[in-house]
């Protein structure tokens, strides 16, 4: 995905256009946090305190205007899935915002393209830790979380929503 807000949504809404996934599990980067997190909500906002890579700072914008302020993540059993990836001793939780910065226009846009066109496509989004090199070369004092383990963690996501989501039956994705 571009770095840059403003072509963000067309970006999204041409994918999708093209691909047409039964689910879409979102994934970005948040420096500072120390455990996967699953996103429930994206909000119809863009307010950024840091700029995007063109240097936009949008202050209190809609990503789409005219449409709902939220969307609730489609994922189903996201306590089961925390529970799941702390067996595997990867540490999970829940949140209940994504921000308002590129993550959760991302999240919004593609749960907006599914309410409009295709409302049995499941959409989630997690956020990931920084690595441990990134920790290196650039946060230092950051919490981070190796990538194998980050790796481990998408991919029990996507197996446990593949599995709930098909009943046996082939998922595009």
């Amino acid at each position: 995905m571009p770095g840059d807000t403003d072509g963000l949504g067309q970006v999204v809404d041409e994918t999708l256009d093209q691909d047409s996934p039964d689910i879409y599990l979102g994934i970005g980067q948040a420096r500072g946090y120390n455990r996967i997190v699953l996103e429930q909500l994206a909000k119809n906002l863009r307010y950024f305190v840091t700029p995007d890579r063109a240097g936009n700072t949008p202050k209190g914008e809609p990503i789409v205007p005219n449409a709902p302020l939220a969307y609730l993540s489609s994922l189903p059993i996201p306590n089961e899935l925390i529970l799941r990836l702390e067996e595997h001793l990867i540490p999970a939780r829940i949140a209940n915002d994504c921000g308002t910065h590129l993550c959760n226009q991302v999240f919004y846009h593609v749960l907006h393209w599914s309410a409009l066109h295709q409302p049995e496509m499941r959409v989630g989004f997690v956020h990931i830790p920084i690595l441990p090199e990134q920790v290196i070369q650039y946060w230092p004092d950051s919490p981070f979380m190796p990538l194998d383990m980050t790796r481990s963690a998408i991919a029990l996501i996507l197996h446990q929503q593949i599995a709930h989501y098909s009943g046996g039956q082939k998922v595009k994705g």
